[in-house]
């Protein structure tokens, strides 16, 4: 086994550690329904693994896999704080309608980038399903009603860009990041306030 290997090996045993361990002491504090959510989300992150470890990780399918399981630990800290199952769901939907949204908008665009095709259809079709799952969210708990409406905004503002000449990809992923991390302030928000 190669030096590099055996490096891996430990450096994986040892996360493999401190995660139990902190697995173990979320659970001793805070009980065991936060796991829920996990256990909800696992056969996502196993899609998404199953196409990662075969190098096929950037299809759609495990991209959506992955963000969509990836969402339910806002949904494991709400239930481990002790806040209602209504609220954990509603904020998983968001990231989850979030993602729905951004994905295939992403796609598109670099697709548009790198060979100068322009189809719609997907990534309109993505908005449409993203702005349903945020109503859902909203319908199922009120406080998560801004963050529906911020995935409403999005979409909106994605159903104008796909139309428009793509940035630089990079130029691309910083702004979806930004756009992510200002709907997850918003929905926090309206959590806050309700």
């Amino acid at each position: 086994m190669a030096a590099r290997s055996r490096l891996a090996f430990l450096v994986a045993g040892a996360e493999l550690l401190l995660i139990a361990a902190l697995v173990a002491a979320a659970t001793w504090s805070a009980g065991w329904q936060w796991w829920l959510p996990a256990l909800v989300a696992l056969p996502l992150v196993a899609v998404e693994w199953s196409f990662d470890v075969r190098s096929r990780g950037r299809r759609l399918l495990p991209e959506l896999c992955g963000a969509v399981g990836i969402g339910a630990s806002a949904a494991a800290i709400i239930i481990a704080d002790g806040g209602a199952a209504t609220l954990a769901i509603g904020c998983w939907l968001v990231l989850a309608a979030r993602s729905l949204g951004a994905i295939p908008f992403v796609r598109s665009q670099i697709v548009q980038a790198r060979r100068g095709v322009l189809d719609t259809r997907s990534s309109d079709l993505a908005q449409v399903a993203a702005v349903g799952l945020a109503t859902t969210a909203a319908v199922l708990d009120r406080a998560v009603l801004l963050g529906a409406l911020g995935v409403a905004a999005l979409a909106g503002l994605q159903l104008w860009w796909v139309r428009r000449a793509p940035p630089a990809v990079k130029v691309l992923g910083m702004r979806q990041m930004a756009l992510g991390l200002s709907l997850v302030v918003v929905t926090a928000l309206g959590v806050r306030v309700a």
